[in-house]
């Protein structure tokens, strides 16, 4: 009588930690683009703070990154772009020259702050083991 309640007990046990051993574990790699407005974000850094609370970052071009040994379940991302520089002439004139063209601009955006923090940000998805693919898709309002 006292074996077979152990092995009840033991099955109920099995039972119960069978579902959660799936939950959560293992890690994903993810992959997609980086948008706002609906138009790749040239150049930046995405960062996936995962359940663990761990990070993982990729500084992507042309809207496109892949981040990897992203823990499975529940992710915050947030997104931050270069600051647009450019340069002038030293002491802040310039001298016109025949051939002078106006310099490219800067290829940056200029985000909502709001992305740049993943507790603000308001992107969170769920992330599976093996691959996954998730576009980040920001509003600029």
């Amino acid at each position: 009588m006292f074996r077979q309640t152990q092995v009840g007990l033991f099955l109920v046990l099995l039972a119960t930690a069978l579902p959660l051993a799936g939950c959560g574990g293992g890690f994903g790699d993810v992959s997609g683009s980086v948008t706002l407005d609906g138009q790749p974000v040239p150049a930046g850094t995405v960062t996936f703070v995962d359940r663990t609370n761990t990070t993982q970052s990729d500084m992507f071009t042309d809207g496109k990154y892949h981040v990897t040994k992203v823990a499975a379940g529940q992710a915050r991302v947030s997104v931050v772009t270069p600051m647009a520089i450019t340069f002038g002439e030293p002491g802040g004139t310039k001298s016109a020259k025949v051939g002078d063209t106006k310099p490219p601009p800067a290829k940056s955006v200029t985000l909502p702050e709001k992305y740049q923090d993943h507790e603000k940000s308001g992107l969170v998805y769920e992330i599976k083991r093996g691959a996954n693919t998730i576009d980040v898709e920001m509003k600029s309002k």
